[in-house]
């Protein structure tokens, strides 16, 4: 529950917008919270472009003039006179509405801005997925390479459907060792004695995982697959001893 409710409060505090105690909340569960980091970190880079995404506004045509007006139904003051009172109050009163308005029209922007940026990630995962999708269709009758554990991983295999003239594949592992925190899953292919990385992965508490490969050239071209345990983002290379692997 307390997770959910930083979360709610991360886009008003990247604004700068909460009060003390939600700020000493917010602030002690991002100390252990690499998720509400993450997202922070994103708030405030969309609250920075923001500033830049903001069309300028033009003042109306007749502002200079009530302006002018109300200045001067002003009783006039001597250099170095006090306002009274009451004027400071309607000043006050003039402020705090005017800084009302900015925050409100700030909060709708940013609520617009906020809801694009959604949408826009949104359906960049939705295309994603439908690409897998089509990917894994297209593949479902294709030919299969078995692939076996080297000596790190002795139980772990996993199969490989893929059509030689393509350069895309769905590769399915099990009984995979588990990597530790900051490591990932790096798919190679091998062609000659250079390789190429195909994607990384994660597998879960069984071992378990799958991976849609993307070669820069026709399958037929590479002869094995091997899968090495590198940081994550992965490597140019592999920097580890092969886990498992197979010939294509």
């Amino acid at each position: 529950m307390i997770h959910e409710a930083v979360r709610d409060l991360i886009p008003a505090y990247a604004l700068g917008a909460t009060d003390e105690e939600e700020q000493a909340e917010v602030e002690k569960h991002l100390k252990q919270c690499a998720e509400c980091r993450v997202l922070l970190a994103d708030y405030r880079i969309l609250a920075d472009e923001l500033l830049y995404t903001a069309p300028p506004l033009s003042a109306p045509p007749h502002l200079a003039t009530d302006l002018r007006r109300r200045l001067a139904q002003l009783p006039p003051h001597k250099v170095g006179e006090r306002y009274s009172w009451l004027e400071v109050k309607r000043l006050k009163r003039v402020v705090a509405r005017a800084g009302a308005l900015v925050a409100l029209a700030a909060s709708i922007v940013l609520l617009f801005a906020t809801n694009l940026y959604w949408w826009n990630r949104t359906a960049a995962i939705e295309e994603r997925i439908a690409v897998q999708a089509t990917a894994i269709v297209a593949l479902a009758e294709a030919p299969t390479v078995t692939l076996q554990g080297d000596v790190l991983a002795p139980e772990a295999h996993g199969v490989l459907y893929y059509r030689p003239e393509a350069t895309v594949a769905v590769l399915h592992v099990y009984r995979m060792p588990p990597v530790e925190q900051g490591k990932v899953y790096q798919v190679w292919l091998i062609r000659d004695d250079q390789r190429d990385s195909g994607g990384l992965f994660t597998v879960d508490e069984e071992g378990e995982g799958t991976v849609l490969i993307t070669a820069p050239r026709p399958l037929r071209e590479y002869r094995a697959l091997g899968i090495t345990v590198e940081p994550a983002g992965g490597s140019p290379g592999p920097t580890s001893p092969r886990v498992i692997g197979g010939d294509l």
